[in-house]
């Protein structure tokens, strides 16, 4: 699958803004839909939760299990809608 040009929109402008020196990470200001960015913090939501999991010592192998499966759902999500598989 093609990436949409919303999607190259939305990466040149993450990549950009990453880019530029002294630029801080968490001060970004990217333009993308509504539904986009509701995709992408989905995926990214998801993505940070099972890493946590991961770090969590008294975790279980069920509560890892699932956070995985949420983020492989939101990964196919995002590259169902953006052509992009998620790299993180």
């Amino acid at each position: 699958m093609e990436q949409t040009v919303e999607a190259k929109l939305f990466f040149s402008t993450l990549a950009i803004a990453l880019s530029q020196k002294g630029n801080n990470p968490t001060n970004l200001k990217i333009k993308a839909s509504p539904k986009l960015m509701s995709i992408f913090l989905e995926v990214l939501t998801a993505s940070k939760i099972y890493q946590e999991e991961l770090k969590n010592l008294d975790a279980s192998v069920e509560s890892i299990s699932v956070c995985l499966e949420n983020k492989i759902k939101a990964c196919n999500k995002f590259k169902e809608k953006t052509g992009v598989d998620w790299p993180i």
